[in-house]
């Protein structure tokens, strides 16, 4: 053909995924831990750009308290990224590293998971959360609820996790959920931080699955 002419970019993306469970339980004592990682980029029009990167670290270690449902608990949770982030794919400022931001989140209290149930709440009305700003790029900048110049901010006050695992239709379909929240009582004028995760696994075939994941998060950024 003359005058032949490209339609659109060239467009390349990958993601990579790793998600493992491990559960425990002896007489009264249970560890339920969870380990959960992803990285995604795209290439376009000769520009790499990183749109999914997190690693999350959960454990939750409880005692039952007479079968009925209830148990002591405390539950462990960690969260930060792989990689630099940056503003966007024509703006290298840096917004974002390992551990800058790094969420930990240690909670003691009570836990509700029914036998065979597909969902476990669990309720702490002590809590620690610490947001770390680690990177020396970044630390003064003020970000994500770290005052400049501060590297750790640390707040106490109740939370609560409600995790929901479950395969549906023969196990074709799987659905995973978390919602986490946490009131600071340093200062209360600060709004609360909610995290709800949800992944949804569709098994095609022995080979071949789809993965859809969303997150809704709400928290204090300065």
């Amino acid at each position: 053909f003359e005058n032949w002419t490209a339609g659109g970019n060239n467009t390349f993306s990958g993601l990579a995924t790793i998600f493992m469970r491990h559960q425990y339980k002896r007489n009264k004592f249970a560890s339920d831990l969870t380990i959960n990682g992803r990285y995604g980029i795209n290439y376009i029009d000769n520009a790499p750009f990183k749109n999914v990167d997190e690693i999350k670290i959960k454990e939750l270690l409880s005692w039952d308290i007479q079968r009925s449902g209830w148990s002591y608990s405390v539950t462990i949770n960690f969260r930060t990224q792989f990689a630099d982030g940056f503003v966007s794919r024509t703006d290298n400022t840096l917004k974002s590293a390992f551990m800058s931001p790094g969420y930990f989140d240690v909670s003691g209290g009570f836990t509700y998971a029914p036998k065979n149930a597909p969902y476990k709440v669990s309720l702490s009305p002590i809590a620690g959360n610490m947001v770390s700003m680690l990177d020396e790029r970044l630390y003064e900048q003020g970000l994500n609820g770290v005052p400049a110049g501060d590297k750790i901010y640390s707040m106490i006050g109740p939370s609560v996790n409600i995790s929901f695992d479950k395969h549906f239709f023969n196990k074709v379909l799987r659905y995973r959920s978390t919602l986490y929240g946490f009131y600071g009582l340093n200062d209360l004028a600060t709004p609360p931080t909610v995290r709800w995760d949800n992944t949804v696994d569709v098994n095609l075939s022995k080979y071949m699955s789809i993965q859809l994941y969303g997150v809704f998060y709400y928290l204090k950024t300065a």
